[in-house]
C-alpha cells in the first residue's frame, strides 16, 4: 500500500521534480526494485533527459547507473556524453569529475557492470 501511495505522489510531480526524486532514490534502492519504479515513473533515460532539461546535472549523473542497468551500455555511453556536456556548459567541476570516474569504471569493466556497481 505504501509503495502505491508513493508512486501516486511521484506521478503528481512535474517531470523535472519527479526526475530529481527518482535520481536521489534509485541509486540507494535495490536494483531488483528498479523495473517497478521505472515502469511507473518513466525509463531511466527519460528521467535523465528530464533532469538535464531542468538543468539538474547532478540528478542526471545519479541516473547513469540505472541507465546502464536498465537500458544498456550504448545508451549509457550516450547519456554520459550528454551529462558531461551539460556539466561542462554549467561549469560544474565535481559533476564532471564524477562523470569521468563513472566512465573509467565502465571502461575498466569492459562494458560489464561489475566494476561500476561495486
Amino acid at each position: 500500500l505504501l509503495s502505491d501511495v508513493a508512486l501516486l505522489l511521484l506521478r503528481a510531480l512535474l517531470p523535472a521534480e519527479r526526475s530529481r526524486v527518482i535520481a536521489g532514490c534509485a541509486p540507494l534502492s535495490e536494483p531488483s526494485h528498479w523495473p517497478v519504479l521505472f515502469r511507473a515513473c518513466g525509463t531511466p533515460d527519460e528521467l535523465l533527459r528530464a533532469s538535464l532539461a531542468a538543468g539538474d546535472t547532478r540528478g542526471a549523473m545519479l541516473l547513469l547507473l540505472p541507465v546502464l542497468v536498465e537500458c544498456g551500455v550504448s545508451q549509457c555511453e550516450a547519456a554520459l556524453r550528454a551529462v558531461r556536456q551539460a556539466a561542462l556548459s554549467a561549469g560544474q567541476p565535481q559533476t564532471i569529475a564524477d562523470v569521468e570516474r563513472f566512465e573509467r569504471r565502465l571502461t575498466a569493466a569492459g562494458a560489464g557492470r561489475e566494476a561500476v556497481v561495486s
